[in-house]
């Protein structure tokens, strides 16, 4: 394959431009230990819509330094057409190989929505033969998050097994994390949430020891919040029985399934939840990926006291840093961070932290790319083929309908965009 002299990629030129999601060509020059990747196929996350949205501010100049804009996408993968002066890797790579990675979550001058990615080629995996490249360029960045969570921040270790409660078990990240965890030996047991039915089923699936299930529908009136055990089933028996509670709520009992229906405008709290009903806190570890006020609650009541700590994917970080800089939005945000520990010592006696990927970690990059290949972790995309009536997202011209099925609840599964051969 001859070596690209220019490379289309996406970027964001700046919050004043009347256009400011644009294509642009750049020379292609490939440094020390870096490869350069013909991008076959990339993924939307949530990050990227943000990104795209402007919520990097006044601050974007200042990251692109000037000069024409910052670049969009995290996971890609895709083909080797050359390798840069450097054996960092041992050999392990050639042109030609099938790879899938992620770049930092810091670095935005650089980009996957693109034909071409220079990556450093200790953050290249070997993509498995099994996987398309649609499938492959789900995993990475996701996966990063998953473990930092569990790794950096929740200190969890394989000498130490620990009880692990995932909000939000059907995205993304709250699927590595299940997989992760129960895989690696991480956890001696995982509990995830999950809203509609198929996320619930693939909890299940995953092997987490039980998922609680709500589902936010209203009916009635009434929203309803089910709980599954490992042997649940999708319906109710007609053995059913109902009883009343002194709020107003009922409770359907069917064998291991339970459900409790709250009234519409009742505030939904910890104990609406089965295992904080059930038993005496006794999670060590809880990861928000949902990061509501609700599930805040609900993790505070379900973990130990003194040991327990509770994670969330929605720090103010990035926001902050976007909005006023590194280092004026990174001391806001060790304030904020500070008092948010603080809060949950002293009001729930638990820890408390944000959780972030990063791709630089090679301890990760080992352990996903042994998991992938080893079939033991994937990450469910959204069929576009299927469902999509204006067509796949194919090519850099589909990338705006992309980030709108992001946002749609109702796809089911990681939004991906293929290449072009």
């Amino acid at each position: 394959m001859a070596f690209p002299e220019l490379n289309k990629h996406l970027i964001i030129s700046g919050a004043d431009d009347d256009d400011n999601n644009k294509e642009e060509e750049e020379k292609m020059n490939i440094g020390k230990n870096q490869v350069l990747v013909k991008v076959r196929a990339f993924s939307v996350n949530p990050l990227d819509a943000e990104v795209a949205r402007g919520y990097l501010g006044k601050f974007l100049p200042r990251l692109d330094g000037g000069k024409g804009g910052i670049g969009l996408g995290k996971d890609f993968s895709g083909e080797i057409v050359k390798l840069g002066r450097g054996g960092g890797d041992g050999g392990k790579f050639e042109i030609g190989d099938e790879v899938f990675g992620a770049i930092s979550a810091a670095d935005f001058r650089n980009g996957t929505m693109a034909e071409y990615v220079l990556v450093d080629r200790k953050q290249l995996m070997r993509k498995p033969k099994r996987l398309t490249h649609k499938e492959a360029c789900a995993i990475p960045f996701a996966a990063y998050t998953a473990y930092a969570c569990l790794r950096t921040t929740g200190c969890v270790d394989r000498k130490d097994p620990k009880r692990i409660l995932v909000f939000g078990g059907g995205s993304a990240v709250g699927e590595c994390v299940a997989r992760i965890a129960l895989r690696s030996g991480f956890a001696s047991t995982v509990v995830a949430t999950a809203g509609k039915a198929s996320k619930q089923m693939l909890m299940e699936d995953v092997g987490v020891e039980r998922v609680i299930g709500y589902e936010n529908k209203k009916k009635d009136g009434e929203m309803k919040n089910q709980d599954h055990g490992d042997s649940s089933s999708s319906s109710s028996s007609s053995g059913s029985t109902t009883s009343s509670n002194s709020s107003g709520s009922s409770s359907h009992n069917s064998g291991d399934r339970k459900t409790s229906e709250v009234r519409e405008g009742e505030n939904f709290s910890a104990k609406n939840s089965r295992f904080v009903d059930d038993a005496e806190p006794s999670f060590d570890v809880a990861i928000d990926t949902v990061g509501s006020a609700k599930t805040k609650f609900q993790a505070a009541k379900a973990l130990k006291k003194g040991t327990g700590t509770y994670i969330t994917l929605h720090g103010d970080m990035a926001q902050l840093i976007g909005e006023s800089g590194v280092l004026r939005g990174g001391a806001q945000a060790s304030l904020e961070l500070l008092r948010e520990k603080a809060f949950a010592r002293l009001q729930y006696d638990i820890g408390y932290d944000w959780g972030y990927a990063n791709a630089n970690d090679f301890d990760a990059t080992n352990l996903i790319e042994y998991l992938v290949d080893k079939g033991f972790l994937s990450v469910k995309v959204y069929d576009d083929t299927k469902h999509e009536q204006s067509g796949p997202f194919l090519g850099l011209e589909s990338v705006e309908r992309a980030f709108k099925a992001l946002g749609d609840a109702s796809k089911k599964g990681k939004i991906v965009v293929e290449m072009p051969l």
